[in-house]
């Protein structure tokens, strides 16, 4: 069963979700974990794919834009260990979902991890997917930031 995670900060400024994506992303690539940062538009995924390159001065994470489709890789080449996009990507294993839509990413139970970040603009979104995870008998944890 996908492990679920909440993160949860008051800052309601436009990027403070955003931020916080980039910070599991980082983590996720450090322990070596294939990860897909969910966005609800492929604009919001633009802002987080410059978000990666400036949020820490002194981190590198390798990452792409992923428009959910298939792409042919040549062998012996690997995938980028961040993805980002509006749908899910099918080139390769996701271990961490990071979830920054409003909606339940309908594909997040075929992946062992879903973050799912709630800032002071989104608690109202943020409780309706607690409510749904919850409601089908995931277990929840939550981090307050």
């Amino acid at each position: 069963m996908t492990r679920i995670d909440f993160y949860v900060t008051d800052e309601a400024q436009a990027d403070s979700a955003m931020r916080v994506a980039c910070r599991i992303a980082e983590k996720a690539y450090r322990q070596k974990l294939a990860t897909h940062i969910h966005t609800s538009t492929s604009e919001q995924a633009e802002t987080v794919d410059q978000l990666l390159w400036s949020f820490r001065s002194e981190s590198f994470i390798p990452h792409e834009l992923s428009d959910g489709k298939s792409s042919p890789v040549p062998s012996g080449v690997a995938y980028p260990p961040i993805t980002i996009g509006s749908q899910e990507p099918q080139h390769h294993p996701i271990e961490v979902v990071i979830n920054l839509a409003d909606a339940v990413p309908l594909f997040f139970s075929r992946h062992n991890r879903l973050a799912e970040i709630i800032d002071g603009n989104g608690k109202a979104a943020g409780r309706e997917r607690y409510k749904f995870y919850k409601d089908r008998g995931y277990e929840l944890s939550t981090h307050k930031l």
